[in-house]
């Protein structure tokens, strides 16, 4: 053990951190504490350096980008805190809450307000100054987004939840205007996705790869990993884009070639499942 240190254990809700290890700023574990707090703990010293304190108990989603931390807590509100110090550099509100973390793609930030059976807009902000560039309903009525938007090329994604499974909807990245929307179901709910250069690539449950092309909505290639027993699905179905390869976690690991689906090799057969995949 090389560094110990105590803080209040979290309540109401589950916990979330960010690690901060960029050159330039210093080494910071930022983390949930008591109902409604985050930490930064010095790495060096084990000393906390500042704590922040969100409007609301809840559920929190952090997103760190830099030296800033993108933090939603479930209401109306996302900030942007400084890493370094615990100040806040923006703020930005909506009569929606925000419930998922954002996503920081080529100086912009994405990010979904609303979305629980509810109506859902999509958010463009510049991630420096909270500048609102354009927001866009995701949806003609009520809506359930989910996970985090897609930044894939030209436009974003967002996955919409209904009764049968899930649909995918895009805008365009710039104004916001709506470029084109699934007609039918196109993955199950569960399914995690993963945006790679113009591709939106999709690991589903039920034991299946699946990559939509991000400007036009088509299916560009569809593998099945193997036959799934309840028991045997991993319970982060996350890809992982490592130098040029996504590695796809299934009741075996197995690797592609994200542009047009090459596979390239396959991790196993082992008795353990990848319940968590780091490459």
């Amino acid at each position: 053990v090389r560094l110990r240190t105590g803080i209040r254990p979290r309540l109401g809700g589950p916990p979330a951190g960010a690690v901060v290890n960029a050159p330039g700023l210093p080494k910071l574990l930022i983390v949930t504490e008591g109902e409604r707090h985050l930490v930064a703990v010095d790495l060096a010293s084990a000393e906390p350096r500042w704590r922040y304190t969100w409007g609301r108990g809840g559920a929190l989603r952090l997103k760190r980008a830099g030296r800033l931390l993108y933090v939603a807590s479930g209401d109306s509100a996302l900030t942007a805190v400084d890493v370094e110090s615990g100040e806040i550099v923006w703020r930005v509100r909506s009569r929606l809450r925000f419930r998922s973390a954002p996503v920081v793609e080529h100086d912009c930030l994405f990010s979904i307000a609303g979305g629980t059976s509810s109506a859902a807009e999509l958010w463009a902000i510049d991630p420096y100054s909270g500048e609102i560039r354009w927001k866009t309903p995701v949806s003609d009525g009520p809506a359930t987004v989910e996970g985090t938007p897609l930044a894939a090329g030209p436009v974003v994604v967002c996955t919409l939840r209904d009764r049968y499974g899930v649909r995918l909807a895009a805008f365009d990245r710039d104004g916001g205007a709506p470029v084109w929307r699934s007609d039918a179901t196109v993955a199950p709910i569960g399914t995690s996705w993963l945006s790679v250069d113009e591709v939106a690539i999709g690991n589903t449950p039920t034991g299946e790869l699946l990559a939509i092309e991000a400007a036009t909505g088509q299916l560009r290639y569809r593998h099945v990993l193997g036959r799934v027993l309840e028991s045997d699905v991993p319970r982060r179905l996350e890809p992982v884009l490592r130098s040029g390869a996504l590695f796809v976690p299934h009741t075996d690991v197995h690797v592609f070639r994200p542009s047009d689906g090459t596979r390239l090799a396959t991790i196993g057969p082992c008795d353990a499942i990848p319940d968590l995949l780091r490459v």
